[in-house]
């Protein structure tokens, strides 16, 4: 059978609003594909919606509040240093979409205005048709490329011995061969110093 009979024959035996149902499948399935993790499509739709109303707070050319960048696929699918924005596996379940539909309590984002319905239906549709598993390689691959986040408790615990950790202390000053050279404690500190060193206090 051709295509211009099966066409026909498609015309014909199914009712319009049967017909306007299938279009709108195929369509629904045609966007999914274009939209999923394409780069493409974020930085064609996605990027502008966020460029004008997020990079003043999320990118890395100005600043990263929460450690949140979204000035890139892989910033925006690593999250914030609270955790994920982006949920693969639950989109809808996604802070990022929640907070820019102010329907979490919480956080509202951007923080002033929400944004206008259509731009919010880009970032919605975006996230939605994310696949998991392209989502969790793009996470895997920034990870990998990060470096590990410093562990300040253990780099703590071995500056412990810095002098400028140590607790303050009431020494007594302590004794020094020039005893008639120091006019104060602060002076037999120095001169005990200048003493190891076998440096001689000049004479006034």
């Amino acid at each position: 059978m051709s295509i211009d009979n099966a066409a026909s024959l498609f015309r014909i035996y199914l009712p319009a609003t049967l017909r306007i149902v299938v279009f709108l499948l195929l369509l629904s399935s045609t966007l999914q594909g274009s939209v999923s993790g394409d780069e493409d499509y974020f930085e064609s739709k996605v990027q502008p919606v966020l460029e004008a109303n997020c990079y003043e707070c999320h990118s890395h050319e100005t600043k990263m509040e929460a450690g949140l960048t979204l000035d890139s696929l892989e910033g925006a699918l690593r999250g914030s240093d609270f955790g994920r924005v982006i949920e693969p596996e639950k989109p809808e379940e996604s802070l990022l979409i929640s907070a820019i539909q102010y329907t979490n309590k919480d956080l509202h984002m951007p923080p002033k205005k929400k944004l206008p319905e259509e731009e919010i239906a880009v970032l919605v549709e975006w996230v939605k048709a994310l696949q998991p598993e392209e989502a969790h390689g793009q996470i895997e691959a920034v990870s990998q490329g990060e470096e590990t986040a410093p562990d300040w408790e253990s780099i703590y615990q071995e500056r412990l011995d810095w002098w400028s950790l140590q607790p303050v202390a009431n020494p007594s000053p302590p004794e020094v061969e020039e005893d008639s050279w120091p006019n104060n404690e602060v002076d037999r500190f120095i001169l005990a110093a200048m003493e190891e060193q076998g440096i001689a206090p000049v004479r006034e």
